[in-house]
Parts: C-alpha cells; structure tokens; sequence
C-alpha cells in the first residue's frame, strides 16, 4: 500500500496526517497481529474497536521505525486498522501484514 495524496486525512492524527484505514470482522478471543514493514517514511499504526475507541498503537516496534500491533480481542464487531505517518503530510509506500487474516480491503 502506499499513503499517498488521495489518502483519508480523517484519522487519529488528525486532517495533517494521511491516512490508510483497514476494517475486519474480529471476534471474541482472537489474537490480533498486524504488522507494518518496508515502509519508506516513519510509520505509526492504530487498532480501533468496534465502539471507536483505541484499543492498541505502536511507532516504532523493536527500535525499527515500522509498527507492530498485538492484541487478544475482546468484542464481536468490526474493527479497524489505521496506518499513518509520525511526521504531518508524509507519504511512500509500505507493506500491511496481518498473518491471521486475509482479504483487508479499504472501505
């Protein structure tokens, strides 16, 4: 994926940050992992639950630059992956991992 120009400016960070959003149907007890690789800029990533609030956020995983985001769900519902830049009006590319999913389409 890649932040770019047309990207949502409509997450956590506010209208400054690009913004790629990621929905999927989690479940009670799921273990969630996601993880941010290849990124081309400092990347930050949200997990956001179903009720909208922030369960889970990570900028640099393992002293890289690139996020990882762990988390044992607690509610059905549909969550959401946000993958953003540390620094305002950023853009490049990047790869999205979530190795216990598949088929993350953008809304």
């Amino acid at each position: 994926s890649e932040l770019t120009d047309d990207s949502s400016r409509e997450g956590r960070r506010g209208d400054l940050y690009r913004t790629d959003v990621y929905l999927f149907e989690g479940r009670v007890g799921q273990q969630f992992v996601a993880a941010v690789s290849d990124a081309g800029f400092d990347a930050v990533a949200y997990l956001i639950g179903p009720t909208g609030a922030q369960l889970a956020f990570n900028d640099d995983f393992d002293g890289s630059k690139n996020p990882r985001l762990e988390r044992v769900l607690t509610a059905n519902g549909v969550y959401r992956i946000e993958v953003t830049s540390y620094s305002p009006m950023t853009k490049g590319a990047y790869q999205l991992s979530v190795p216990t999913c598949a088929n993350w389409p953008k809304p």
